[in-house]
C-alpha cells in the first residue's frame, strides 16, 4: 500500500512538527476499548498484589466510593483522608470493613 507524503508544518519551534498526513490515514480508534479496558485491570491487579507482597498497603475506592486502605495481612479499613495534614498522619480510619472488598 502507497501514502503520498502530506506536507509538514511546524509547531512553535523548528524542532517540533506535525505530520498531518499521517494522523489522516490513522484509523479513528478508542482506546477504551475492551482489550485496553482488560489490559488495564490486569495491570492494576498485579500492582495492588505486588505492593501487598512487599509489605506496602493499598488505597483504593470501592463500588460504593469509600476509600479502603488494605493491608498486607489481608484486613481492610474504610478511610478518610485529611487535607492540609502531614502525609504521615494524613489517614483517619473510619473503621475496619467485616466483608472484605473486592
Amino acid at each position: 500500500m502507497r501514502f503520498k507524503v502530506a506536507q509538514c508544518i511546524t509547531v512553535m519551534e523548528p524542532r517540533i512538527q506535525v505530520n498531518y498526513g499521517i494522523l489522516k490515514m490513522m484509523p479513528s480508534t478508542n482506546i477504551l476499548s475492551d482489550e485496553f479496558a482488560q489490559a488495564a485491570a490486569v495491570a492494576g491487579l498485579r500492582a495492588r498484589q505486588a505492593a501487598l507482597a512487599a509489605g506496602h498497603p493499598v488505597v483504593f475506592v470501592d463500588r460504593f466510593g469509600r476509600y479502603v486502605q488494605e493491608l498486607p495481612d489481608g484486613r481492610q479499613f474504610e478511610i478518610r483522608l485529611q487535607r492540609g495534614v502531614p502525609r504521615e498522619s494524613h489517614l483517619h480510619v473510619v473503621g475496619e470493613l467485616s466483608t472484605p472488598v473486592e
